[in-house]
């Protein structure tokens, strides 16, 4: 024994001690040189939120990161997050709403805009968020994916959205690393990535372990402009219709049997060009079939955005869409998934219209106007969904 401690001491605790300065000395050389070359830049991005009605695809433009902040401030007016669905029908909930209720509804996304895409922008609008009204209409086929994909990520998490994520002191670290972490994922798929990227990749990597040098774990923040938001909203112009009279029934059988009209060559209840065109390979019909992905990474970013939207007490709603049971197959295997999502959804308190159903006979036609994309059949009952959750914003 005697001899075996001198050893250790010797040969282990002393070259680690030993490793550590150094570690630690270069740590002190790095932060002594490091100067940057300039003040960190201070983006202060203002302007009116002026949008009452209608639907942004993405943030490309100054305006439409401007409607976004300003719409889930206004808390006279419901943002809506979705997807593909978002194609302009009559009775989409963004023209419905507005033109027949008077509620001020503006919807954000297009294709491929998905769970992760819509934690990062609720993130990036920070104490903005707090009470916000927001519904997000989820879409069974974002959950056969193996998650967000990068260019999509990239599209709708603009930079000033990294920017306010990485100096938000007030997130959790948990959410920026799971941010950080889908960063790392890619982050060889990225050309030329913006020093945002890097520096939540390299949180990723080195973020969880609080002991080592900060210079070592990140770049240097002064290089990440701070960005700020002053956003006020646009006079109101919408005019409160006649709501108490509104036949909800009769509308719904409306719109089914003007929607049975559009589907005469078919049994699948889409549209007779639709089926034509995309159901139909060589004179006979194709199916479709249901494949939740074998990781849960869409799921976990689900979870993300409750956590978010409970966390700032926001009046949210979630929107499961239906698929088409005439056409897809083996959908029985959403439906755990589709029991853990409003598992989620009522542990947070908030409400969810869940319209995925696998017994045909409980499907009504027009719901969807193809196999997955809602048809103004569908639209109305979504609006009066939102009516009721949203009531106390007109009244």
């Amino acid at each position: 024994m005697k001899k075996i401690l001198p050893g250790l001491f010797k040969y282990h605790l002393i070259p680690i001690v030993i490793s550590l300065g150094v570690v630690y000395l270069l740590n002190f050389l790095v932060i002594s040189f490091y100067k940057p070359d300039e003040t960190p830049e201070h983006i202060v991005l203002s302007g009116t939120a002026s949008g009452e009605r209608g639907s942004f695809a993405d943030f490309s433009d100054k305006q439409t990161e401007i409607e976004l902040i300003g719409s889930l401030s206004d808390k006279k007016k419901l943002t809506i997050f979705g997807s593909s669905e978002l194609q302009g029908e009559l009775y989409s909930s963004y023209i419905f709403l507005p033109d027949s209720i008077g509620l001020p509804t503006v919807a954000f996304g297009h294709e491929h805009h998905q769970n992760l895409s819509i934690a990062c922008e609720l993130l990036a609008a920070g104490d903005k968020l707090e009470g916000a009204n927001v519904c997000v209409i989820l879409s069974p086929g974002w959950f056969e994916t193996e998650g967000t994909n990068i260019e999509a990520f990239l599209e709708f998490v603009r930079p000033n959205f990294l920017r306010r994520i990485i100096h938000d002191r007030s997130i959790p670290l948990s959410n920026k690393l799971r941010v950080a972490d889908f960063v790392r994922d890619f982050y060889s798929d990225i050309n030329n990535p913006s020093v945002e990227l890097t520096y939540l990749k390299n949180m990723s990597l080195y973020g969880r372990y609080s002991w080592l040098p900060g210079k070592f774990n990140e770049l240097p923040l002064d290089l990440i402009p701070h960005v700020d938001y002053e956003i006020v909203s646009g006079p109101k112009t919408l005019k409160q219709a006649e709501r108490k009279f509104f036949n909800w029934a009769a509308s719904k059988k409306r719109l089914e049997t003007e929607f049975l009209k559009t589907c005469r060559n078919n049994a699948a209840y889409v549209d007779s060009a639709y089926y034509v065109e995309n159901l139909l390979k060589d004179g006979k019909r194709k199916w479709g079939r249901m494949i939740p992905a074998s990781s849960d990474r869409e799921f976990e970013d689900f979870q993300l955005v409750v956590e978010i939207l409970k966390r700032h007490h926001c009046k949210a709603s979630f929107i499961l869409q239906p698929l088409n049971p005439y056409h897809f197959r083996y959908m029985y295997r959403f439906t755990e998934i589709q029991k853990k999502i409003k598992q989620e959804v009522a542990k947070a308190g908030f409400s969810i219209l869940d319209m995925y159903v696998i017994d045909k006979s409980r499907y009504v036609p027009g719901t969807l106007k193809d196999v997955m994309h809602p048809g103004n059949r569908g639209w109305i009952e979504m609006n009066e969904f939102l009516v009721k959750q949203y009531r106390n914003m007109y009244e």
